[in-house]
């Protein structure tokens, strides 16, 4: 199996989300904390948000397109853009939602977690991910 795995609108509009959830909470709990750690919260989230969207479009167009490949004996491999080969990595664990599948794979000496979005493969390599990550062959004993 072969996935290749390109840019994502989908992982900004993740961190937003998960940002604003945040602020939310915070606010919510305005009562429970001093008015100058509730800014200062918020001011270091709002800071976090900007570092973090920075951050990952400086990773994505260095890193990206990447090829996800899964040999006969279930060893995974990540190949970037600069055709640096990872692995063979094994699945720990995934975690899938209608909008993205979370990897978490691993080596003797490294762990790795990859956040695929639904807009950043084609509709073809999403269903064969889906049905591979559901074979439980896949999964260690």
């Amino acid at each position: 199996m072969n996935v290749t795995i390109h840019d994502s609108h989908y992982s900004y509009l993740y961190t937003l989300s998960i940002h604003l959830v945040t602020v939310v909470l915070l606010i919510a709990s305005y009562h429970l904390l001093p008015w100058y750690l509730l800014v200062i919260l918020l001011l270091l989230l709002v800071v976090n948000y900007f570092y973090v969207a920075v951050e990952r479009s400086r990773e994505q167009t260095q890193k990206l397109p990447l090829q996800l490949y899964l040999n006969k004996e279930h060893d995974w491999f990540i190949d970037d853009v600069y055709k640096n080969k990872i692995g063979p990595l094994k699945l720990v664990s995934s975690i899938q939602f209608p909008l993205f599948i979370m990897l978490y794979l691993s080596t003797s000496e490294d762990k790795q977690h990859l956040l695929i979005f639904r807009d950043a493969v084609s509709i073809d390599d999403w269903r064969k991910l889906r049905a591979v990550l559901r074979d439980p062959q896949l999964w260690p004993e």
